[in-house]
């Protein structure tokens, strides 16, 4: 009977590609993309924090950025050993988060869940370590001090997150019996944070894949970023859209406000036309609050997405870099005016030669 339970739990590793699948082995970083490599809108020039060196990563502090995975993951177990170089150290590892553009800077604590990695106390609180950062307090101290390597552990699986350090259980979170983080994405991208403050090592990271397929997007790809935002539906039902070639895309002021659009063709939120063009639509998001952050975003859109408010470009979304049917956002409130806003995107088309725009809501964040 122990023979044929062996040969059933191996042949169930198998069935499910358990295998464990080199995130980080200390020979290269081809598993991630590096957020922050290029200029951002703020002319924040981010170069490369990260080095490797004699098998270990090195993130470099003083500096916002990420490691994010190039695939994402729905259930798994995440292993990684990393080490605090300082007091003042602050990293993370994101899990089910989106993509962290430079043009979004949205936080992937925001998009999904980061599990806090900085030295503290026995005070447990939802900002320190081993939290789920800003929503879920960890349940057990368990000992972090500068300058040694520790072993940690992330289990998703379905709706339950649990966080394990050094072999003490220090978190386990049930989403679906909380009333608002129950709409986070139970999938996404996995990423390797540095923040402000000292610097952090990381080795041995590796994933390992609890099931075969991804759980399916929620029928709301913009589900769960309500959770830190006000979601205003202000934009109309359907796109303008005029086809284009990649070669006047730039050349006839499509973005410009006051362009006539009056007789483009009306297509819906989704739907697939040929060739590449410009879509566009027009919006009154009423009072917004002093200084609030805004973000722009939408379900999805073909190959490649420039986006323009008022005639000025937020940034552009690559899914061949982003990810296929991957939400996308874009910092918006520098160019957000009092009455009505104009929106306009040009879409380069897929493979097929197909283009589409999905849905669009603006998002103004509560806590400041």
């Amino acid at each position: 009977m122990n023979g044929l339970f062996l040969i059933l739990c191996s042949y169930q590793d198998v069935a499910f590609g358990m295998e464990r699948d080199p995130l980080f082995d200390g020979s290269g970083l081809d598993a991630f993309v590096a957020e922050w490599k290029v200029e951002d809108p703020y002319n924040e020039l981010r170069d490369s924090i990260w080095t490797v060196s004699e098998g270990v990563l090195h993130g470099e502090g003083g500096i916002y950025g990420w490691l994010r995975t190039k695939e994402r993951y729905g259930d798994f177990l995440l292993h990684a050993e990393y080490q605090l170089l300082a007091p003042n150290s602050n990293t993370g590892i994101s899990i089910r988060c989106d993509p962290y553009t430079p043009y979004g800077r949205m936080n992937p604590s925001k998009t999904g869940y980061e599990v806090q990695l900085i030295h503290g106390d026995e005070n447990l609180s939802t900002h320190g370590p081993f939290s789920l950062y800003r929503y879920v307090a960890p349940t057990y101290y368990s000992p972090n001090p500068i300058g040694e390597w520790h072993n940690l552990k992330i289990r998703c699986e379905g709706p339950v997150i649990e966080v394990t350090h050094n072999g003490d259980k220090v978190l386990e979170f049930d989403q679906s019996d909380h009333p608002t983080l129950r709409e986070v994405p139970q999938q996404g991208y996995i990423g390797l944070q540095t923040h402000g403050g000292g610097a952090v090592e990381f080795r041995n990271v590796w994933v390992q894949r609890l099931s075969e397929k991804l759980p399916p997007r929620p029928n709301d790809s913009l589900q769960g970023l309500s959770i830190n935002f006000d979601r205003l539906d202000c934009f109309q039902k359907e796109w303008k859209f005029n086809p284009a070639t990649l070669e006047t895309a730039d050349s006839k002021g499509w973005e410009d406000p006051d362009l006539d659009d009056s007789d483009w063709e009306r297509v819906q939120p989704g739907e697939e036309v040929d060739g590449p063009g410009w879509y566009r639509t027009r919006f009154d998001p009423g009072t917004i609050p002093y200084r609030a952050d805004a973000f722009l975003y939408f379900s999805h859109a073909g190959q490649k997405a420039r986006v323009f408010l008022n005639g000025r470009e937020l940034g552009i979304h690559d899914a061949s870099r982003d990810g296929f049917d991957q939400r996308f956002g874009f910092r918006a409130d520098r160019y957000l005016e009092d009455g009505t806003n104009t929106l306009a995107v040009f879409v380069e088309p897929d493979s097929d030669g197909k283009s589409l725009l999905g849905v669009s809501a603006l998002f103004i964040e509560r806590d400041r």
